[in-house]
């Protein structure tokens, strides 16, 4: 193979990521992509349970377990891009299943913990995106993901996008928006 060969591919292997940037829409080069309009929405949120135990000369004396939870939301987000873009409101419509991760049976009382139930509400939030991250506040709590777009069109609306992130308790979050 002739160094000339050689040197003519490695330019165009070095220049394929450049040419890629050069098609992709301006919103991918400027601003980040952005969330307007209404998305069905699915998140998956799972914290940690704490366990405690007693032990003395290798005899468990007391067993506790905490108040991990899990849930599953399903629902609808609209996001308002505020005067920046970037910014704006969000209002969700979700159904939500939860619930603790285990129960403690076999106490006094019968059964520790939160059973599985489910619940519908309605919430508003402040939010801010980058091209990598999503932010949602509300009161004195801000959640931050890192965010992955799909494709956006020519006013650089995404049509979905998928999220995940520690929330401000420290539980995991992954999600998805698709547009309506």
């Amino acid at each position: 193979m002739s160094k000339s060969f050689v040197a003519a591919k490695s330019a165009f292997l070095l220049a394929a990521p450049f040419a890629l940037c050069a098609i992709l829409p301006s919103s991918a080069a400027g601003s980040p992509p952005l969330l307007s309009g209404t998305y069905l929405i699915t998140i998956n949120t799972f914290c940690q349970p704490t366990v405690e135990a007693e032990v003395a000369k290798d005899t468990t004396r007391r067993f506790a377990l905490g108040r991990g939870s899990n849930a599953s939301l399903a629902g609808t987000i609209a996001f308002a891009q505020g005067a920046t873009a970037g910014t704006g409101t969000a209002k969700t419509k979700l159904t939500v299943d939860s619930g603790s991760l285990f129960l403690q049976a076999g106490n006094e009382t019968g059964v520790d913990d939160a059973p599985l139930a489910q619940s519908v509400g309605a919430k508003e939030f402040m939010f801010t995106q980058t091209a990598t991250t999503l932010s949602l506040a509300k009161a004195k709590e801000t959640d931050t993901y890192n965010v992955y777009y799909g494709a956006a069109g020519k006013t650089g609306i995404v049509s979905e996008a998928v999220f995940a992130g520690l929330d401000s308790q420290g539980c995991g979050n992954n999600g998805i928006v698709i547009r309506k």
